[in-house]
């Protein structure tokens, strides 16, 4: 027995997990698993509305309350994170503001006026039949922004932000920059624009990996590839019905 798997779009968040965690990606993608998010993704979410909010209406306090409603929101099903509840404000604050050494979005909005939230991109590599969907965090007219929230001063970029910069600039044209809120006991920001060297790493690194799914999607997925890519535990994390569906394949856990 054997199946296709069907997708109509890739993300740079997909196409990261692929080059990262394949078992993750191929649990994901064809046993249809769900993974629980994070404190860390939820407090991100948390600031990034805040920080929205601020832009729209210029006041802190309701910045403040509309990113404590999306961490609540956001952390249904997780255990509450004080620590991090009481981050929230503060990045928000930081963000906005900038440090003497990093631009906030303050200063952003005076430089290049409103910005587009959560603008659709859609982008085609070589050699892939699939289209690559994202959407942008901001979007100036000269320069694509993405928020990021950290708990760790980021030196530079890592190789799957290098690689989510690059599919922004191919979508835009755009140069893109990664504005970091850093969680430190005194949060400072840090901004990072992706080079013309990363930009051309990162597209290289997408486009090998979108040719590697779109491989995969034009071949029967059976016993064999299960094997390969669940390597080296592939029953971790697996329910009944996914260990159902596994095995019908030949596979056995």
């Amino acid at each position: 027995m054997s199946i296709n798997l069907e997708l109509k779009h890739l993300s740079a968040s997909t196409i990261n997990t692929f080059i990262e965690n394949r078992p993750k990606w191929f649990a994901q993608k064809f046993c249809g698993m769900k993974f629980s998010g994070s404190i860390h993704t939820a407090r991100g979410h948390a600031v990034e509305a805040g920080i929205v909010k601020w832009l729209e209406c210029g006041d802190m306090t309701e910045a403040v309350k509309a990113a404590m409603e999306e961490w609540d929101d956001k952390i249904t099903g997780m255990e509450d994170n004080l620590e991090f509840r009481q981050s929230i404000a503060p990045l928000i604050k930081v963000g906005v503001e900038g440090t003497d050494d990093h631009e906030g979005f303050a200063e952003l909005k005076t430089q290049f006026g409103k910005a587009k939230t959560q603008e659709k991109i859609e982008v085609w590599l070589d050699g892939c039949d699939i289209p690559i969907i994202g959407y942008l965090d901001f979007l100036y007219g000269k320069r694509v922004v993405d928020n990021k929230v950290t708990g760790r001063s980021p030196s530079s970029l890592s190789q799957g932000y290098i690689l989510q910069g690059s599919i922004y600039r191919k979508a835009t044209g755009l140069p893109v920059y990664f504005l970091f809120e850093v969680a430190n006991k005194k949060p400072t920001v840090k901004i990072f624009k992706l080079t013309d060297e990363e930009y051309e790493f990162g597209l290289n690194l997408a486009t090998q990996a979108a040719r590697a799914i779109q491989y995969i999607l034009d071949s029967p997925i059976d016993g064999a590839l299960m094997k390969a890519f669940m390597f080296p535990d592939p029953a971790a994390g697996f329910g009944d019905e996914q260990k159902t569906v596994i095995e019908s394949l030949g596979y056995k856990l």
